[in-house]
């Protein structure tokens, strides 16, 4: 489980109610883990870089994006398997494509 603590920047190029936006972030990511007895041993990265950014059109209540980001381990981790421990470094790539909807709850 990774709980991330990132930043992030937004750009509207149309600052009415319809327009494009571009939008950045960057921080890291707390990894957990919970170990089960009798099963091998996963030792991960305690902390993840991540970053990525983000670009897209976005209307009145509705946005339509493309997004890509990056996640890479602080450091390293380790599995253990019949005894035999084998280091290793996580990263990964990740692209997302998506539509999200805003409903106003309170009238002007």
């Amino acid at each position: 489980m990774q709980i991330p603590i990132l930043a992030r920047f937004t750009y509207k190029i149309n600052p009415d109610d319809a327009g494009f936006y571009l939008a950045g972030f960057a921080g890291v990511g707390m990894n957990f883990v919970t170990k089960i007895p009798d099963a091998e041993s996963v030792d991960p990265a305690l902390m993840s870089f991540i970053a990525g950014a983000e670009v897209g059109a976005a209307w009145k209540y509705f946005a339509m994006y493309m997004g890509y980001q990056w996640d890479g381990d602080i450091g390293g981790g380790s599995l253990t398997v019949d005894g035999e421990k084998y280091d290793y470094k996580r990263g990964s790539h990740r692209l997302t494509v998506g539509m999200r909807f805003y409903v106003p709850f309170r009238r002007n």
